[in-house]
């Protein structure tokens, strides 16, 4: 791998977007509620988008501040999502909305700027 590779490869945005994945299997989100099915759905399709735009760049034109935010935002999706696999409160997935948004925009930023 090059020096490049290995910068994307090791960022801790992969981590983050692993431990969320994970908690994305928790039972807890099985919910016959839309509202919970629509929130965890959007959540997701951010790390299944965010890990295409990582897959898929070009690692000598990603700058670690590209993949710093990416990491900020998805990173404060997670304890809002511990926080509704602990207390079932819909408002805690509601809080992902703005950090959501939040990432699909750098996400649309890096994807146009890395390929």
């Amino acid at each position: 791998m090059s020096v490049w590779e290995d910068r994307v490869s090791g960022h801790k945005v992969n981590d983050t977007l692993t431990n969320l994945a994970e908690r994305l299997t928790s039972e807890k989100l099985e919910s016959e509620d839309t509202r919970v099915i629509d929130l965890v759905t959007r959540i997701r399709d951010a790390v299944s988008y965010a890990k295409t735009c990582i897959g898929g760049s070009i690692p000598s034109l990603v700058t670690p501040q590209h993949l710093n935010n990416i990491d900020s935002q998805i990173a404060q999706v997670l304890p809002q999502l511990n926080n509704f696999i602990a207390d079932g409160n819909v408002a805690h997935l509601e809080n992902t909305t703005p950090h959501i948004d939040n990432f699909i925009k750098e996400a649309v930023f890096f994807a146009k700027e890395t390929k």
